[in-house]
Parts: structure tokens; C-alpha cells; sequence
């Protein structure tokens, strides 16, 4: 997969936020460019050689995506 920095989603564009590698997943945080409060989060899927992303698959696994990059930023986000 090519490195991917926006995207459009819903007729919408995003921008890359971080990528984290958590458990054999990667997880991918986009921000929309008009509103950087409407997040979303997708991950990596393999299928016979192509790679594209996907929507997490439930709700926990929504949450403990946000944990992740809670914990990876908590200390810029403590700074301010």
C-alpha cells in the first residue's frame, strides 16, 4: 500500500493523524480537514497481497484503538 496521508471518506477529506501497530494490527487515525473532531480510525487488511483499510470490527475494538493512542500521546495531551 502507498503511503497515504488524506483521504476522502463519505464525500469528505481526512488527514492521516499517526498509525499504530498494536497486537498484529495497525491502526490508522484520520482527522477531517473541516472538522478535527470527526475522527475516524481503520486498520490494514491483507488479501492475497493487496492491502487496503477497513472499519474496525466492533466496538471494542473501536475502544481500545482510541486506548492505544491515548496512551502513546497521553503526555502531549497532559501538556497542555
Amino acid at each position: 500500500m502507498e503511503n497515504v496521508s488524506t483521504l476522502e471518506i463519505n464525500g469528505c477529506e481526512y488527514f492521516l493523524v499517526d498509525s499504530i501497530e498494536s497486537e498484529g494490527q495497525v491502526y490508522h487515525y484520520f482527522s477531517g480537514i473541516k472538522d478535527v473532531n470527526d475522527i475516524y480510525i481503520l486498520k490494514d487488511k491483507d488479501k492475497i497481497g493487496d492491502k487496503y483499510f477497513v472499519s474496525l470490527d466492533t466496538e471494542t475494538e473501536f475502544d481500545y484503538a482510541l486506548k492505544i493512542f491515548f496512551d502513546k500521546h497521553k503526555d502531549d495531551v497532559l501538556e497542555k
